[in-house]
């Protein structure tokens, strides 16, 4: 945890503490990045700088005017998730974009499977 100040002119604006979980003492330096950002962002919702980015309307339409959800698999471990980016950027590396099958696909429905016969 760490305190972060907004300061303007030798004027203090605000404070704000921030806060960011690590796992490995590797980690340190960059748990330390994402603690003062978090403080950074508390100071600017406190003063409403950004404060569409909290507003869920303005976060649906951004989305539905320059983003695209699509389904993505890391390339080593083979996972698969779904993922927000903007229309005009393009994935990278480590990650590849697939295409989720239609219902049936791949797989015989439940009509076409032949019963288990004891014999």
């Amino acid at each position: 945890m760490c305190a972060g100040t907004l300061t303007q002119l030798h004027s203090m604006i605000s404070i704000a503490r921030g806060e960011q979980q690590y796992f490995d003492p590797d980690g340190i330096p960059t748990a330390t990045e994402g603690c003062k950002s978090n403080a950074l962002m508390r100071c600017c919702k406190d003063l409403g700088i950004a404060s569409e980015l909290w507003d869920p309307r303005f976060i649906r339409r951004f989305l539905a005017e320059c983003g695209k959800e699509t389904i993505v698999e890391h390339v080593t471990t083979k996972k698969r998730r779904k993922h927000w980016m903007r229309k005009d950027d393009e994935l990278r590396y480590p990650f590849k974009e697939v295409s989720q099958p239609g219902p049936g696909v791949g797989s015989q429905t439940q009509q076409q499977q032949q019963p288990f016969r004891r014999g």
